[in-house]
């Protein structure tokens, strides 16, 4: 195996490859990169069995070939080349790499290539295409919900399910909770993913899917799923994930529908509300009240840290309440939203509260209450 690469296209690479092998692993070969080098020029593999990358790097072929090496010893000394330079990489023996640039030369360890697994998906597959900012925006309006607890892993991902609601067009969802709040937006079926199985896209896969797709822009993201995992290609990046092999709830029973006091509010004007609470906020759980009346909301903290009260103007659709929740969580939905003002829908204390755009489209944002 013998190429030449411009290191700053070897080093993009790279970047992109490190990013899915994990710092800390027991299977040695997993902390390697994997070089394959032929007709179509280099391609670099990396995974960490759940999840894989290939990306094709431009180059100059002088021997076909495969080799694994450190991915971080390869990053890091690439990170030290000048920019702009030219770098030549060749398997001169069994067990040793070598990376020459001007006058350095420097031998890196392998390890057997025969021995770097690849994720293969089986089964038949939906194949459609996105716009890589649809993509981003449907993923980015809904991850803040994941589930970081490793116990409950069905909650560990975004649940994506293609469906046709009997009262409009069919959609493409994703949905996200953590169990106290919950994240749910619908963008138009693509043609092609009618009828694929829903799944769980874990947390790490999706994160990786929405750099894709924010590096694609306007361009097409094209997404393969099969019943064990999904594909997503672009720009000479493939993308290959497992899904969590678990049943994501029953998330539509969660969202009320008798919520009748419908509020709205300025989101600049909630937003550095809740900011300035959570400053004096002590207590854990970052519990908040909201007194709520005809044209102003007072949000109230009193505790250890300190004590906060402020008033901000707002209109109610409804009769007066006082509710409490997590100003953290609130304050996340806010930024999720994305949107000038804010439409909350309500019922008594005790229950859940749907956040909304002020023009009620986008997201549904669902979010506990907390007794205060």
């Amino acid at each position: 195996m013998k190429f030449f690469v411009e290191r700053d296209a070897l080093l993009r690479a790279m970047d992109h490859a490190r990013r899915i092998v994990e710092s800390r692993h027991t299977i040695p070969i997993l902390g390697n990169v994997a070089l394959l080098v032929g007709s179509a020029g280099l391609v670099i593999r990396a995974t960490d069995l759940d999840l894989q990358v290939e990306t094709t790097c431009p180059a100059d072929v002088v021997t076909a070939g495969a080799a694994t090496v450190a991915v971080g010893t390869l990053f890091d000394l690439l990170k030290r080349l000048p920019s702009g330079c030219s770098v030549t990489l060749e398997q001169e023996a069994a067990g040793r790499v070598v990376v020459r640039s001007g006058r350095s030369r420097v031998g890196l360890p392998t390890l057997p290539f025969s021995d770097f697994p690849e994720l293969r998906l089986a089964g038949d597959a939906h194949e459609f295409a996105l716009p890589g900012k649809e993509l981003s925006r449907m993923l980015g309006a809904v991850n803040f919900a994941i589930s970081t607890e490793e116990t409950r892993i069905y909650l560990n991902g975004i649940y994506l399910q293609a469906m046709h609601p009997e009262d409009g067009a069919a959609v493409l969802r994703a949905v996200a909770s953590d169990g106290h709040r919950l994240a749910m937006i619908d963008m138009p079926a693509p043609e092609g993913c009618a009828g694929m199985p829903s799944l769980i896209l874990p947390r790490k896969a999706q994160h990786e899917f929405a750099k894709l797709a924010d590096a694609v822009g306007d361009g097409p993201v094209s997404l393969s799923v099969h019943a064990s995992g999904v594909r997503a290609s672009a720009l000479g990046t493939v993308l290959t994930t497992k899904i969590i092999d678990a049943t994501f709830p029953d998330y539509q029973r969660l969202i009320p529908v008798g919520n009748d006091r419908h509020l709205t509010v300025t989101s600049d004007h909630l937003r550095g509300a809740l900011d300035r609470a959570l400053i004096v906020i002590a207590e854990r759980g970052n519990a908040v009240k909201l007194s709520i009346e005809a044209e102003q909301v007072t949000v109230t903290v009193d505790g250890s840290g300190g004590e906060v009260r402020e008033e901000i103007d707002a209109e109610l659709d409804g009769s007066p309440i006082d509710v409490g929740f997590n100003a953290k969580y609130g304050r996340a939905i806010i930024d999720a939203l994305e949107s000038d003002t804010l439409r909350i829908d309500l019922g008594d204390p005790g229950s859940p509260m749907i956040w909304r755009r002020g023009g009620n489209d986008g997201p549904l944002c669902l979010l506990m209450p907390m007794r205060v």
